[in-house]
């Protein structure tokens, strides 16, 4: 049974994790329309990535290396009230 895109697109991040000395895990962010829209990888034994990865520590996850990417947008009705 061939493996689907993105389950590739993981193992290719995985693989590239491995090849760094870290973890072998990827993962990746697929849209509504089933694109992959962002992937990340295990950095945490990595020393250094450009920004806005994690690297060097536990929280340096495939998953949160692909959160880190999406781009927060907040939208609200009520400015927050300070007292």
């Amino acid at each position: 049974m061939p493996l689907s895109d993105y389950w590739l697109a993981c193992l290719e991040q995985a693989w590239i994790a491995y090849c760094h000395g870290s973890v072998p895990v990827g993962a990746v962010w697929v849209d509504s329309q089933g694109n992959v829209r962002w992937r990340g990888r295990n950095r945490i034994h990595e020393a250094n990535a450009d920004p806005p990865y994690l690297f060097g520590n536990r929280l340096a996850h495939a998953e949160m290396n692909v959160l880190v990417q999406v781009a927060p947008q907040e939208y609200s009705l009520m400015a927050p009230t300070h007292r």
